[in-house]
C-alpha cells in the first residue's frame, strides 16, 4: 500500500513542478520574454508564439493529472522535458549560454544553477521521476465476489 502511494506521489510531482514553472513565467512575463530572446534556436519570427506556448504547454500535464489521467500526464511531462533538454543540448554543443528563466518569478527567491549542466541534471531527475511513475507496477484489484476472473 505504501509503495502505491509513493508511485501516486511521484506521478504528481513533475506535472506540479511544470505547472509552477508556468505560473512563475507568467508572473514575471517581461523577464521570461527577454530570457527567451537569448535562445538562438528559437527564431525571432516565432519568439512571441513560443512565449505563449511554453507556459501553456507546461499546464497540460497537471490538467491531465487532475482529470484522472496520471500516466498521460507523465508522458506529456516527459515529452516537454525532452524538448526543453534538446534545446539546452543544442545551445551547450554550440557554446551558447542563454539566460534561463526556467522557473520565472521563482528564480529570484531560489538560486538555480544557471549552467546548462545544472539544468540537464535537473531535467534528468524530473524525467526519471516521470519514468518511475510510468513504469511503477500498479496494484491489480482482486476480482469482487460474483465477478468472473479473466485470467
Amino acid at each position: 500500500m505504501r509503495l502505491h502511494r509513493f508511485a501516486t506521489f511521484v506521478s504528481v510531482v513533475v506535472p506540479t513542478v511544470l505547472f509552477l514553472a508556468s505560473v512563475g513565467k507568467i508572473a514575471d512575463w517581461d523577464r521570461f520574454v527577454v530570457s527567451l530572446e537569448s535562445f538562438t534556436l528559437v527564431p525571432k519570427s516565432v519568439q512571441q508564439l513560443a512565449a505563449l506556448l511554453v507556459p501553456a504547454s507546461e499546464v497540460v500535464p497537471i490538467a491531465l493529472f487532475l482529470t484522472g489521467k496520471p500516466r498521460l500526464a507523465n508522458v506529456a511531462a516527459v515529452c516537454l522535458l525532452l524538448i526543453f533538454s534538446a534545446v539546452l543540448i543544442f545551445h551547450w554543443m554550440n557554446n551558447i549560454s542563454p539566460t534561463c528563466a526556467c522557473l520565472g518569478l521563482w528564480t529570484r527567491y531560489h538560486e538555480v544553477n544557471s549552467s546548462i549542466r545544472g539544468s540537464m541534471v535537473r531535467n534528468s531527475l524530473l524525467i526519471g521521476g516521470c519514468l518511475v511513475a510510468l513504469f511503477w507496477p500498479r496494484r491489480v484489484s482482486p476480482p469482487q465476489a460474483g465477478q468472473v476472473s479473466t485470467a
